[in-house]
């Protein structure tokens, strides 16, 4: 299992699919627990560990990071590229 660090990042949709077979294959998984590929349609994904409390629907407490979208850009975590998380990632590996 590589450890990887929460992240956000711009993707298409093959990137995003890409992305989340990575993910998936090393243990995590989306908020709801699923590793099913999803949301390819979206611009972000964010990767990233979180206590969600009240005034949110549903309240997460993550033991480990999970991976969420957004057609938003969130600050929390940092931006990085496609091209840097496979780099890292076959890094990582070795």
């Amino acid at each position: 299992m590589i450890d990887i660090k929460p992240f956000t990042m711009h993707v298409t949709p093959e990137q995003s699919k890409i992305v989340q077979e990575i993910l998936f294959a090393n243990g995590y998984c989306w908020g709801s627990g699923s590793s099913n590929i999803q949301y390819t349609h979206e611009e972000n994904l964010i990767f990233e560990c979180c206590i969600y409390t009240k005034p949110r629907f549903e309240c997460y407490i993550y033991t480990k990071p999970r991976l969420r979208t957004t057609n938003e850009f969130d600050e929390d975590e940092p931006l990085i590229t496609f091209e840097y998380f496979t780099l890292i990632c076959m890094a990582l590996k070795k």
